[in-house]
């Protein structure tokens, strides 16, 4: 019986291939960010076939556990020409308290239209989302962005799923600051003090 069941799994494996990939995919991965400037990432789904629906939230954590974070968050439904699901499928996006209170949670989903499914192509259909995280002014201290592995879902015709894994954390520091150039008081006091001491120097010169 053990074989039987055994060789049944097999015959299930080579008909319905599954993959060992992570999704999704997320790129660029910042590094660094500015105070007030927006910062973008892409979501993608590569690869898959018979594809037809997904579910992926991004947890991002700041610094100071007792403060929201100051930052915001978006990613609007992408172009349809890129889109898997196309104009005729679903896509939701919105964000939420994370568990922390220095935690937002971005949630973006979607799928395909009743009975239907789709096989994606790197750069041509496999976009998800755009995701534009915009830092708060005087946000200090690193970003944590990370996919939560409990909830990040991609299905395929027949409820069957790939085996992955989502994209590891990955954090975002501040940007070294430009040093303020002095005020122009300053540097004219400056100027003013070069001019007195030449003069001494002239003067204990021609005494």
């Amino acid at each position: 019986m053990l074989r039987i069941l055994s060789a049944a799994i097999v015959c299930f494996v080579a008909g319905n291939p599954v993959r060992a990939d992570i999704l999704p995919l997320i790129t660029p991965i910042p590094t660094e960010y500015t105070p007030g400037v927006p910062i973008t990432f892409t979501l993608t789904a590569p690869g898959l076939v018979d594809f037809n629906g997904f579910n992926v939230d991004l947890i991002v954590t700041t610094a100071d556990p007792n403060s929201v974070p100051n930052l915001t968050l978006a990613a609007p439904q992408p172009d349809p020409a890129q889109y898997p699901f196309g104009t005729s499928g679903t896509y939701q996006s919105s964000v939420s308290p994370g568990l922390q209170t220095n935690q937002l949670d971005l949630n973006v989903n979607g799928n395909a239209p009743p009975f239907q499914s789709v096989d994606t192509v790197a750069g041509v259909n496999d976009l998800l989302t755009t995701v534009t995280l915009t830092p708060g002014l005087g946000l200090t201290g690193p970003i944590i962005v990370e996919v939560n592995p409990k909830t990040d879902l991609f299905s395929t015709s027949g409820d069957v799923r790939y085996r992955y894994s989502p994209p590891p954390p990955f954090e975002i520091d501040l940007a070294p600051q430009p040093v303020p150039a002095p005020a122009g008081w300053v540097m004219l006091g400056v100027g003013g003090l070069i001019l007195v001491l030449g003069r001494r120097r002239v003067g204990l010169s021609s005494g």
